[in-house]
């Protein structure tokens, strides 16, 4: 008999040795024989040189790049060769007869087999022992052999044995999980329901590894939160009266929440570790009432790093392709630059710095910069394709000609002057594996101060949001859904959510789909570009959307140094916007609206001024007076004529010089 050992790994070098030292000294029966296949799910398949090392030929590295549990999962149940597989996490240390216990149960007719898990704490856990014991261990005090079927929601697929005939197909768990995690629930579930035995081998050990950041409060209680929500989820994804299962659990949910918080708010004083007990079990409930995935914590593939692990390799995507690998970059990361050559080395730095697990390109388009912005970029970076123009191109003809240079299978348009934290540009790869049907993603943007940059999406203009603008609602009023709806109120950018327009900034988009919807249209030379590109693309059925785990700063106008300037280029985009995409019978109204936008602004900061004796004020009275008196600049939107119909996609070859 051969069995397949799969264990998927997301670059935890330190912890997946151990995994894979357990697997490879197992007590075997003499007619038994393993293969142990690592599934490398970094992007850049950087643990094949660490799997290479053993020697093994039992031992064999596969390559999933797409993060996501399922998707290594898959992969490994792909390449098995054996009649059995057997799954062990790579934060799993398998005890010397782990493969001899599970493998008795098989002998005995078994198919699905699953043995307990002892938590190895890294730390003492101080939040609330208890709660951390029961989450990261698998005790369920039952006999061996014993049918632990009911139990499938506590189960999981770490430290279990399938047969393989037993599996839906080649590609048994959903990826549309990966990220939220209870792909295996589900495989469990449907096998329970199709009369699957699961049987407990009390004798196949295994330690789970656990790290001292995943101990804290706030761990624990989105560990809780993310299990409620895969309870309903499940059953809101089944068929037929079987989705009245997950009302069921909404409503025990909502009761679990409520019962559950108001004693946690009430022994929070007088015994606080029972107390953050019962909130954790709120959070539970919580998570059954919110299954839906505006609420889903996108948590897979961005494990922080323990104290004992590896230093991180030095970063060299720029020149180095992984061995094996095909040289062709997963993002193509494009970076248009006028006149800022310390912000865009400081953003190409923090690139360098923060993106580890995604293969991708630079390109730089340097827009005849005078302040040595190409020379500098060459000489502190050899990788980076740089595209020195003798003119300035525009923001939106500069992307394009990058565009077209582009290899990677995503184009991710980063502004010059942004930094990169927290690895938001991994981040954001890994948000659209898990929402493709967006087409265009985007993360959330600060001040350098570390305070919210609201700009990183907005809400697509209508009349009445022109209305609000010119009226100056939204000023007073600049939290409000309604008086202030384009910038989308009070939300704080820190829940996952569809939008109309992600800010191109920091904006990813499929090759694909780029050169499918022409790229930017050229005539918008700068601002404006990125809302037509993404009322284009909803026309063709894309759902942009955000996500705050992926983190930027962005200084915003770092190029444009006169602020009048800045304002008639963005009032010519809007009046072009409106003119592209507003309904006909709006268009004179909002055009209308759009002129008196600077003159109530003068007017409101001047008399502002008057009374308060601001000089401040006065001089941003005197700005917008100069941009009211600019306004056949900008008022009738561009020189160039409409397209013929508004939803005629621009014509693709529009990136040569102006």
């Amino acid at each position: 008999m051969l069995l397949s050992i799969v264990i998927p790994t997301i670059g935890r070098r330190h912890l997946l040795a151990r995994a894979i030292d357990s697997a490879l000294v197992q007590d075997l029966p003499a007619d038994a024989a393993i293969e142990v296949l690592v599934v490398d799910n970094t992007p850049q398949g950087e643990l094949r040189g660490l799997v290479a090392g053993y020697g093994d030929e039992r031992l064999r590295w596969l390559h999933a790049p797409r993060p996501g549990v399922a998707e290594a999962r898959n992969a490994g149940v792909r390449a098995a060769r054996g009649s059995h597989i057997a799954f062990l996490d790579d934060d799993e240390e398998a005890s010397r007869r782990w493969v001899q216990a599970l493998l008795a149960h098989v002998r005995r007719g078994a198919v699905a087999v699953f043995g307990p898990v002892e938590p190895e704490f890294e730390t003492a856990p101080v939040a609330c022992p208890p709660a951390a014991t029961r989450l990261y261990s698998r005790q369920i005090g039952a006999a061996d052999g014993a049918d632990v079927t009911p139990w499938h929601a506590y189960l999981g697929t770490g430290n279990s044995l399938f047969a393989r005939s037993i599996l839906p197909s080649e590609a048994p768990f959903d990826t549309s999980l990966d990220g939220l995690g209870g792909e295996d629930s589900r495989l469990l579930l449907e096998l329970a329901r199709c009369g699957v035995r699961f049987t407990w081998a009390a004798d196949a050990w295994v330690k789970e590894h656990v790290p001292s950041d995943r101990l804290t409060f706030a761990a624990l209680a989105t560990r809780h939160f993310r299990n409620g929500q895969v309870r309903s989820l499940l059953r809101f994804r089944t068929a037929g009266l079987r989705k009245l299962e997950g009302l069921f659990w909404m409503g025990a949910g909502a009761a679990q929440a409520a019962a559950f918080g108001l004693a946690g708010l009430a022994l929070s004083r007088v015994r606080p570790e029972r107390a953050a007990h019962f909130r954790l079990r709120a959070c539970s409930g919580l998570g059954k009432l919110l299954w839906m995935r505006p609420f889903w914590r996108i948590t897979y593939g961005t494990p922080a790093a323990s104290p004992a692990a590896a230093p991180a390799p030095a970063p060299t995507p720029l020149t180095v392709p992984v061995a094996g690998q095909p040289t062709d970059p997963l993002v193509s990361i494009i970076v248009v630059s006028y006149r800022t050559r310390e912000l865009t080395l400081e953003c190409l730095r923090s690139v360098v710095r923060e993106t580890r697990r995604t293969p991708y390109e630079l390109l730089v388009v340097d827009n005849a910069s005078d302040d040595g912005s190409a020379a500098a970029i060459a000489a502190e970076f050899p990788g980076v394709r740089l595209i020195a123009r003798p003119d300035n191109l525009g923001f939106a003809r500069a992307n394009n000609l990058a565009a077209e240079e582009a290899r990677g299978r995503y184009l991710l348009l980063l502004n010059p002057d942004t930094v990169v934290l927290d690895a938001a540009i991994d981040r954001l790869v890994a948000f659209a594996g898990l929402r493709p049907e967006a087409r265009i993603w985007g993360g959330r943007t600060l001040y350098p101060d570390g305070s919210l940059n609201p700009t990183s999406c907005w809400r697509r203009m209508d009349l009445w949001n022109v209305f609000c603008r010119t009226s100056g609602l939204s000023g007073l009023f600049p939290a409000s859904p309604l008086f202030n709806a384009e910038a989308y109120g009070r939300w704080d950018r820190g829940s996952v959510r569809e939008v109309d327009i992600v800010t191109g900034c920091f904006l990813l988009i499929e090759r694909e789909f780029w050169q499918r919807l022409g790229g930017f249209d050229a005539a918008f030379f700068m601002y404006g570009e990125e809302a037509d590109l993404c009322l284009r693309a909803a026309r063709l059925g894309a759902r942009p959307a955000v996500t705050p785990e992926a983190t930027i700063i962005h200084y915003g106008g770092a190029s444009e140094k006169v602020r009048s300037e800045m304002m008639v280029r963005l009032l010519t985009a809007k009046a072009e916007l409106i003119r592209r995409h507003f309904p006909q019978w709006s268009r004179h109204l909002a055009l209308g609206l759009l002129v008196l936008w600077p003159l109530t602004r003068a007017v409101g900061l001047g008399l502002a001024a008057r009374a308060l004796a601001r000089p401040r004020l006065a001089e941003e009275a005197r700005t917008w007076r100069t941009i009211w008196n600019a306004r056949e600049r900008w008022r009738h939107g561009f020189a160039a004529p409409l397209r013929s119909g508004p939803t005629s996609p621009p014509a693709p070859a529009r990136s040569g010089p102006a």
